[in-house]
């Protein structure tokens, strides 16, 4: 009776250990695809970002038949590097200073203007 708990948890432990490498239990899948897309992904946006990825030779992003494959560490590090890119800041607007020599913006409304002595 001991030989066979022993190899059923030394089987068990072997099987947790499978799982974890291929992601299940995690909540997360270890490959996205283009029927399995990550969240907030457009099926559009996924092809678009993975045919340039293997392009480029990035690993973890492959093809495997007509499937597209990225696996999950090289989505999040895709991710990582988009969101921590530096973006450049807009500059203000340029406000242009308004001269009004003899007072035509007044005269073009209807204000009578008092002049002080000069």
């Amino acid at each position: 009776m001991r030989g066979d708990d022993a190899r059923a948890l030394a089987v068990g432990r072997a099987l947790l250990a499978v799982l974890e490498v291929l992601g299940a239990g995690t909540g997360a899948p270890a490959v996205y695809t283009q029927d399995a897309l990550p969240p907030g992904v457009t099926r559009r946006a996924f092809i678009d970002r993975h045919r340039a990825r293997v392009r480029a030779g990035i690993a973890g992003w492959s093809r495997a038949g007509r499937a597209r494959v990225v696996t999950a560490a090289a989505w999040g590090e895709d991710v990582a590097a988009e969101t921590n890119r530096a973006r450049m800041r807009r500059a203000p607007p340029r406000l242009e200073v308004v001269r009004d020599d003899g007072d035509k913006l007044e005269q073009a409304l209807g204000i009578r203007v008092r002049r002080g002595a000069k």
